[in-house]
């Protein structure tokens, strides 16, 4: 899906500064537990299983805040959330080798995503959002994925599933974006900005945003995310939670606000699926690839 650059400017209510300060607090609890000496490994191990789980599922739920809520940078909710942030990175990266890799590559990631979302500021662009956080995740757990192909960035299977999930996806979202601009005829300034006026540069940058955000945000999501959530929760549900945040992140996109996310989602849900009956990146990444290219050319055909 299409996400912009940049972001709006309101700012986080102040019942959500509460939630956001409730959940670190809670989270920071959790995470301080001492393991007692007494306990047996694998207690040990469950233990810091379940408060790695608990800490990550807090910066999915905060990430989805602050997308829809950014706070002011250099603010009191901003700082809470951007330390607890760093204090859930250094927690997770602590238990590699006493965890399982999965676990805390979900967690780093979705902490260093949060935390580089707080701190980036005029750098947060696409696609440095997403390629940052993804390379430093890769660099903190390489060592103890033994240097192999992690299993979450597994192509997989494609076959005629594949081709048939890519071609009625993309038919689709291409139907559904065609009546949202018809009935909503929404104001689309924000995007001519956005576009090159050159129709070469315009062909060419649609290719490589395509290609090179399908690949990012499945990495993300279906990957990393989706193999975590996986581990812990049932196949449904993990599937329902990654969508849920892939919808959040795309609050700012096109289409964006409620109906954008609600869009994001279904389709999150549906290439979640995917990724599991797949057991892979491949089919959903063509598909993301093709969506978006979808996306890209009915937003250049309505703006020019």
């Amino acid at each position: 899906m299409i996400k912009a650059v940049c972001f709006p400017n309101p700012c986080m209510p102040d019942c959500l500064c509460a939630l956001a300060l409730n959940i670190y607090a809670m989270s920071g609890y959790v995470l301080m537990q001492p393991v007692d000496n007494i306990l047996t490994q694998d207690a040990a191990s469950k233990r810091i299983d379940g408060s790695l789980h608990w800490a990550g599922l807090s910066v999915l739920a905060l990430m989805a805040i602050v997308q829809i809520f950014p706070p002011n940078y250099g603010s009191g909710p901003a700082i809470l959330t951007g330390t607890f942030s760093i204090g859930v990175v250094g927690a997770a990266w602590l238990s590699l080798g006493r965890a399982k890799t999965s676990l805390c590559t979900g967690v780093l990631l979705a902490g260093l995503l949060l935390g580089f979302y707080i701190f980036a500021g005029s750098v947060y662009v696409w696609p440095l959002h997403l390629l940052l956080p993804l390379i430093a995740t890769h660099l903190l757990v390489r060592k103890a994925a033994e240097n192999k192909v992690p299993e979450y960035l597994s192509c997989g299977g494609y076959g005629w599933p594949g081709f048939a999930l890519t071609f009625v996806s993309a038919l689709a979202v291409a139907i559904t974006l065609l009546a949202w601009l018809h009935f909503t005829q929404p104001d689309l300034s924000d995007a001519r900005v956005m576009l090159p006026r050159s129709p070469s540069a315009l062909i060419f940058s649609g290719i490589g945003f395509s290609i090179v955000n399908a690949i990012l945000e499945e990495a993300v999501w279906r990957g990393v995310l989706l193999h975590w959530l996986k581990q812990r929760f049932t196949p449904i549900l993990a599937v329902v939670l990654q969508a849920v945040s892939f919808g959040a992140a795309h609050w700012n996109g096109f289409p964006n606000g409620l109906a954008g996310s609600l869009l994001a989602s279904i389709f999150g849900i549906g290439l979640g699926l995917a990724a599991l009956r797949c057991r892979g990146l491949a089919a959903v990444t063509a598909t993301h690839a093709l969506v978006d290219a979808v996306i890209f050319t009915i937003l250049a055909s309505s703006t020019f």
